[in-house]
């Protein structure tokens, strides 16, 4: 029997995914380890493989935390199989760039990092000494934001162009939502860095390195920018935001911090955050001009997500997809030796 590594031991309880096809240990702890692995093709889509390997790699953090928190065997499937589904959008959307001509250029990924040099009040070769003292090197600064403009491109392009908001729907849900509220209210102005757990085994450590540069003095829009999953070309923002509209550990924040000051790093199951408040005000007795952008965005927010499946569902409908692995909770072993 494949041994465990030390890290892996430290948890009561332990998890063995035991593959027919040969692919041994699939924990973030044991990946660690010195185990010889048979690599395997978990799906093909169109011309491109997803590799066990890669599967491993995105669900193995989410499933060391779920062994922290004693997940079920349920649980360590569902998150295998998410991850493997992830992959499949990634390698559809990349050709979906591919078949509409839709790569960056030069002279996009130029004009994008000189636009985030400007928005932290820095040069480009600010830029670029701040990057590579992270340990990344500029060219692939360059290709991650590249990355991000080709998604953008694709999601413009596929998505949010077949979204349409009318203003009376606006009025309406005005009316219904909020022109009878009266006394309390407060929103924040809140700005985020979060890296899922899923996307990269060392979350939290960079997320932890991430606010250290903050504390430093470096400009968190501009550190954001760098690190954060959520709205990097905007240094972070998530806008305006009512209190009370924020899910629980946000909320929890957003109330306690004063403006300027910034959270210690929040671990979750599937990421890790910080957030710093910039602004906050009353938002009692609101006006519609006062909600309007507010009502918009969630509501294209909502059809954003709509749109996006319906158009993922479009992409796995006209390519040959041969998904060749299903986890299945036989699959799996934990015991508590």
């Amino acid at each position: 029997m494949v041994g465990l590594s030390p890290l892996f031991q430290k948890f009561e309880r332990k998890i063995i995914f035991l593959l027919l096809i040969a692919f041994p240990i699939i924990t973030a702890a044991v990946r660690a380890a010195a185990v010889e692995r048979v690599e395997g093709v978990a799906a093909q889509v169109g011309s491109e493989i997803v590799l066990l390997s890669e599967v491993q790699k995105m669900a193995a953090p989410i499933a060391l935390k779920l062994l922290e928190q004693g997940g079920t065997i349920e649980d360590l499937v569902k998150t295998h199989e998410q991850a493997l589904d992830r992959l499949i959008e990634q390698a559809l959307i990349r050709q979906v760039i591919r078949q509409a001509e839709l790569s960056a250029s030069d002279s996009e990924i130029d004009a994008a990092i000189a636009g985030i040099a400007g928005d932290n009040n820095i040069t480009a070769s600010e830029l670029r000494t701040s990057v590579e003292k992270q340990g990344l090197s500029f060219s692939e600064y360059r290709e991650k934001i590249g990355d991000e403009l080709e998604q953008h491109k694709v999601i413009q392009g596929m998505v949010m162009s077949k979204i349409r908001i009318d203003e009376e729907e606006l009025k309406t849900i005005y009316e219904n939502e909020y022109a009878q509220e009266t006394g309390e209210g407060l929103e924040v102005q809140i700005s985020q860095i979060l890296i899922p757990r899923e996307a990269d085994s060392e979350a939290c450590d960079k997320v932890r390195a991430a606010r250290e540069r903050v504390v430093a003095g470096e400009p968190f829009p501009l550190v954001a920018s760098q690190t954060s999953y959520v709205n990097p070309n905007g240094g972070g923002s998530l806008g305006w935001t009512s209190v009370s509209d924020l899910i629980g550990w946000m909320r929890d924040l957003a109330e306690t911090l004063p403006p300027g000051a910034m959270s210690e790093v929040v671990e979750l199951p599937h990421a890790c955050s910080v957030l710093v408040v910039t602004d906050r005000r009353d938002a009692s007795e609101r006006s519609f001009s006062d909600v309007r952008d507010k009502i918009a965005r969630a509501v294209r927010r909502e059809r954003s997500d709509e749109q996006y499946r319906l158009f993922i569902d479009d992409m796995r409908s006209r390519t040959y997809i041969d998904r060749r692995t299903t986890f299945k909770p036989e699959d799996f072993r934990i015991s508590n030796e």
